[in-house]
């Protein structure tokens, strides 16, 4: 549409800024309909538009673009978008610095982009106002996840949103934003969450998610612990190879594994994978443990730098009333570990979830 009307002497610059549109796209490794779709919706007053609509969509609304009479404008306007759309994908904010809630999101979202609308509706915000849009984007999107939210839905939300999104300057109007959208969707699935977070194992939630959720249950421990001053690492260090995804029951389901367990064979399977069986060790601990049954397990477990991992096993001994302590009270330590111990452990993650994703519990508040 643009080559056709460009004046001569625009066409050598023109050609050089679409190129280094499509190379920033391509290696942002996103289809250009899906960016041009996700920037319209960031950028215009428009909730509704298929990708195959996208080129009679800029073919009717050329005067509100722009893209006829300042050709070099608009190439300039969607170069800098695909730059902060890279960097978002990068999990960095428009400016690229390196921003901890985007690069977690990256971990919980996996291909899914949806999310970027409002990322690119919310880049002129001032960094730390930016980086609050993302925190409360991350928790948002995990409460999606996990429930499995249709996309369709939330993607039509977060278009509709995003007009509000566009306008906003100061921390004030940001809270107001957050207040209004994200808390009441959150709300509104607050029961489902609780349901799905029962049962979540290998059959309800990918390996890539399990792992992401377990890393942000164990950081947060760790946080509240230990503070963030440094001593508590990214994300990424708890989702590194050198950390084991830990099953309490076993695989190899051993006499004495099942002896110990309580229950029969089948059960034990049904149960392996269920997030409440799950924690995350250093791999040298986890070589240590192996298949054995949990007698042998639990001394185990107290060695560990993880607060998280410490709780299954006799209380972590700190002192009274100390961050540590505070940060594991809530969590009852297991002599025995059988198909209720996973339940009651699952709920005891249930509870910790709301709290690390800032998950309304409505049902409590009703009752309240």
């Amino acid at each position: 549409l643009m080559f056709m009307q460009v004046r001569p002497d625009q066409f050598e610059p023109l050609k050089d800024r679409w190129k280094e549109l499509v190379d920033t796209i391509h290696d942002a490794q996103e289809k250009p309909l899906r960016f041009l779709r996700y920037w319209v919706f960031a950028s215009y007053d428009v909730d509704r538009l298929k990708e195959e609509d996208v080129y009679a969509w800029f073919r009717e609304n050329r005067t509100l673009v722009g893209y006829d009479k300042k050709p070099l404008v608009f190439v300039d306007r969607l170069v800098e978008a695909a730059t902060a759309y890279a960097a978002f994908a990068q999990g960095k904010d428009a400016r690229g610095t390196p921003n901890r809630w985007l690069a977690n999101i990256a971990r919980l979202s996996g291909s899914a982009r949806q999310h970027f609308i409002l990322l690119m509706a919310g880049r002129h915000l001032a960094p730390d106002l930016f980086a609050e849009l993302a925190r409360q984007l991350e928790n948002l999107l995990f409460a999606y996840v996990i429930t499995r939210e249709n996309t369709r839905e939330f993607e039509r939300a977060f278009t509709k949103w995003a007009v509000e999104l566009r306008g906003l300057a100061d921390r004030a109007a940001l809270d107001s934003f957050v207040g209004r959208h994200f808390v009441p969707a959150k709300a509104a699935l607050s029961g489902r969450f609780d349901l799905t977070f029962r049962d979540l194992d290998a059959a309800t939630l990918q390996q890539y998610r399990r792992r992401y959720v377990l890393a942000k249950l164990t950081q947060y421990v760790d946080e509240q612990g230990f503070g963030r001053g440094g001593s508590v690492p990214s994300l990424d260090a708890y989702l590194d190879k050198k950390v084991d995804l830990e099953h309490v029951l076993p695989q190899t389901l051993t006499p004495e594994v099942l002896a110990e367990f309580g229950g029969t064979a089948e059960e034990a399977r049904a149960l392996h994978n269920r997030l409440g069986n799950l924690v995350l060790v250093e791999k040298p601990l986890n070589t240590s443990v192996g298949n054995k049954p949990f007698s042998q397990k639990r001394p185990v477990y107290p060695t560990s730098r993880y607060l998280l991992t410490r709780t299954i096993s006799p209380p972590v001994e700190v002192g009274a009333n100390t961050s540590v302590d505070r940060a594991v009270r809530s969590f009852t330590p297991f002599q025995k570990w059988t198909k209720e111990s996973i339940a009651a452990r699952q709920a005891m993650l249930a509870a910790l979830a709301r709290r690390v994703w800032d998950i309304p519990d409505t049902q409590s508040a009703a009752g309240g």
